[in-house]
């Protein structure tokens, strides 16, 4: 018995629209379609003109849905491209680049995998969601929270909940009693947008317990499970999300992340 591959398949609920976007944003174009006598489904298959791989989008007349977002089903389609610069400009100019990771999602990867580095401490900035935090106070991120899909490509059957090392916590933790640095211990949301249309979404996080929003613990605390690696990060509050009063200055910027700094360097020195 021999199996071979025939198409994939994406239900969309505007066919007209998403005819035109694969063929703007990826060059396919519909091949051979499928109508249901009685008006119930329409089947459309695309192909690039180069390969036996087709897309098939189904569209059901009564499939009632008022939204349908990525988080619905877990689904990808992998493209091969000659100019990946050029691809990349012109989903930007479409906006339809849901989430990209460019710096820790590979700077950790490679660290990890090219140039045998164990542990990788990370120091940043965070938006407070907390009210009780203040500019200045340094979180131990426990864990990282994410609101992208940069976990699908583990093809786990579930929600994969990133966790930094314990090892490098509790030493983080004791690091910072002896030098009589007060810190905050909990989950931070790893975003990838940093400007948002509906902010109003915090407040849901918020009610979970997330402490602040970031950009990067997610990423690289899924590459240090994936590599078996180790990894951390220490965030220091640089903003109150939601109250435009409680921003640090450029000028405190230089001198309010100083304990994340050396707490991260007398860290280091145990390792």
């Amino acid at each position: 018995m021999k199996f071979t591959f025939a198409h994939n398949n994406f239900n969309v609920t505007d066919l007209d629209k998403s005819l035109k976007f694969y063929e703007e944003a990826l060059g396919l174009k519909e091949v051979r379609r499928k109508e249901a006598a009685d008006g119930s489904f329409i089947l459309v298959y695309l192909g690039d003109g180069v390969t036996p791989h087709q897309l098939e989008l189904t569209w059901l007349r009564d499939w009632e849905k008022d939204h349908y977002d990525l988080g619905d089903n877990e689904f990808h389609l992998a493209f091969r491209v000659d100019d990946f610069e050029a691809a990349h400009a012109k989903h930007k100019e479409m906006g339809c680049i849901c989430f990209e990771n460019p710096s820790m999602g590979i700077y950790s990867y490679e660290l990890f995998s090219f140039y045998d580095v164990e542990n990788i401490i990370r120091i940043g900035s965070i938006g407070g969601l907390d009210a009780s935090l203040n500019l200045g106070d340094v979180i131990l991120a426990q864990g990282a929270s994410t609101d992208s899909n940069y976990g699908s490509q583990y093809g786990l059957g579930g929600t994969f909940a990133p966790i930094c090392d314990y090892g490098l916590l509790k030493l983080a933790d004791q690091t910072a009693e002896k030098k009589g640095l007060p810190v905050r211990v909990g989950n931070v949301l790893a975003s990838d947008m940093f400007y948002r249309a509906n902010p109003e979404v915090f407040d849901k996080w918020r009610a979970m317990g997330i402490l602040g929003v970031e950009m990067e613990c997610s990423a690289l605390y899924m590459n240090a499970a994936y590599l078996h690696k180790k990894a951390l990060g220490i965030l220091t509050v640089s903003d109150i999300i939601g109250d435009d009063s409680r921003a640090m200055t450029a000028e405190e910027r230089q001198t309010m992340l100083t304990n994340m700094i050396t707490l991260a360097l007398d860290m280091a020195k145990e390792l």
